[in-house]
């Protein structure tokens, strides 16, 4: 049996049947995860979105959540053991979906793999009537329910950290069931009527305009660059970007070739391409946004954390564009990083063409700190002491690099902090690091 990832398991009513978010990782982590079915006592197995262009669960990040992807709510049966319900991200949101479950016949009609793009062109999922159920622009991060129709979700989108909505499953519409919502919770009310918070419009990625905006007025715009790749920035609360409008920036924040939500194929296609596909499309995207009347195309500047750091570190050595630059524990030597990185040498068996020492070349070609003596913009590093994923020796090898040739650098190093401290830092850290990324953009990016 081919070996597969899997999480999140639950058992049907009746307790025949296993229902889990699973793939069989044949494009590593950017295979598609889908709704899988298990009757344990026969050992069969079958994929029920095989034909369903998307992944399964909620693979939107922001720095309110700890937990992402597929392991957030389990698939969730109704009481008849007919459908299941389950969290998919699509174009920035997550959305509430369901699927049929025939039972044995399951297993006759599934298929024991993941996605394959031929059968998964256009997101149909026809053979097990894949439906969207409750939708809008938000991020849903957690989903239960009494298997009767009646739904309890939490969500968030850029003006609201989160609240609780109750929902009941009309099956008699016309058409697709649908479900009508009611929001049973207004915990940050107070703090909402208290704020002045910014909002956002989509382009290619998500545009926020400073709250106090006014027509006429230029602003300086940041960039900023999620990890992964395989997750999205979406319709969700993010401390940093509301704090970065709140200074007077717009905040651009995208989700490039690599990304989550859009498809197989553009997920998959940054496969050994890192640098190439992704870089045109950061650089495509604040063409899009300078644009717009408001952006000071002279007052530019970026940011990014893990994925992201590496891919700041890739642009301001190959661009002078940028006026300021904060590279957020990433890496800047994918040679080094195959070996110090927790997981660097697990994904290199995807994202490169083999180990370092078979393809030398390649890990150089893909490493910024080798084409440091490009870099101009002012950069600074923020890096945790205990991360496990983007060894802190990265941080300090770019550091070191642009120091001995006299670049503008700082480093801050946060001691006892894990790679993800944005999210699950001390408070006194994660205030620090915010206040870091904004005094950085506001020296840099004053009016000439």
């Amino acid at each position: 049996m081919a070996r597969r990832r899997a999480a999140a398991p639950s058992w049907s009513p009746d307790g025949r049947f296993v229902a889990f978010y699973a793939s069989d990782s044949c494009e590593d982590r950017a295979t598609n995860v889908g709704l899988w079915l298990s009757e344990p006592r026969t050992r069969q197995l079958a994929n029920l979105t095989f034909d369903f262009d998307r992944a399964l669960g909620d693979w939107i990040i922001d720095d309110m959540h700890t937990a992402y992807g597929h392991n957030v709510a389990p698939p969730l049966w109704a009481a008849d053991g007919r459908h299941a319900c389950f969290i998919v991200t699509d174009h920035g949101s997550t959305h509430v979906f369901r699927v049929d479950v025939p039972g044995e016949a399951a297993f006759k009609r599934g298929r024991p793999v993941s996605h394959g793009f031929t059968e998964a062109a256009n997101a149909t999922g026809r053979a097990f009537n894949v439906t969207r159920i409750l939708e809008g622009a938000r991020r849903i991060y957690s989903l239960s329910g009494d298997g009767r129709g009646r739904l309890a979700i939490a969500a968030s989108d850029p003006r609201r950290p989160g609240e609780v909505f109750t929902a009941i499953v009309d099956e008699s519409a016309p058409g697709a069931p649908r479900a009508t919502e009611c929001p049973i919770t207004a915990l940050n009310a107070r703090w909402l009527s208290e704020v002045n918070l910014a909002d956002h419009e989509p382009i290619h990625g998500f545009l926020m305009k400073p709250p106090d905006f006014a027509a006429g007025r230029k602003v300086p715009l940041v960039l900023n660059i999620h990890g992964g790749p395989y997750v999205a920035w979406g319709n969700s609360f993010t401390l940093e970007f509301q704090l970065l409008a709140a200074s007077g920036c717009a905040v651009l924040y995208t989700n490039p070739h690599g990304s989550k939500g859009y498809g197989a194929r553009l997920t998959v296609d940054i496969k050994q391409r890192r640098g190439e596909i992704d870089y045109q499309d950061f650089l495509a995207v604040v063409d899009a946004a300078c644009e717009r009347p408001f952006i000071d195309s002279g007052r530019l500047s970026i940011t990014g954390e893990s994925y992201g750091g590496w891919a700041v570190n890739w642009v301001v050595t190959h661009t002078t564009r940028f006026a300021a630059a904060v590279y957020d524990r990433g890496t800047s030597n994918r040679h080094s990083a195959w070996g110090n990185s927790q997981m660097g040498y697990l994904h290199s068996n995807w994202e490169t063409p083999g180990p370092p020492w078979t393809h030398p070349e390649f890990y150089m070609q893909q490493s910024p700190i080798n084409y440091a003596d490009r870099c101009e913009t002012p950069l600074l590093i923020l890096h945790g002491s205990e991360d496990a994923l983007c060894d802190v020796s990265e941080a300090e090898q770019m550091f070191k690099a642009l120091k001995a040739l006299k670049k503008p650098v700082e480093w801050i190093l946060f001691l006892s902090e894990p790679h993800h401290m944005s999210r699950t830092g001390t408070p006194q850290n994660r205030i620090e690091r915010l206040d870091r990324i904004v005094d950085w953009f506001e020296r840099y990016l004053r009016p000439r």
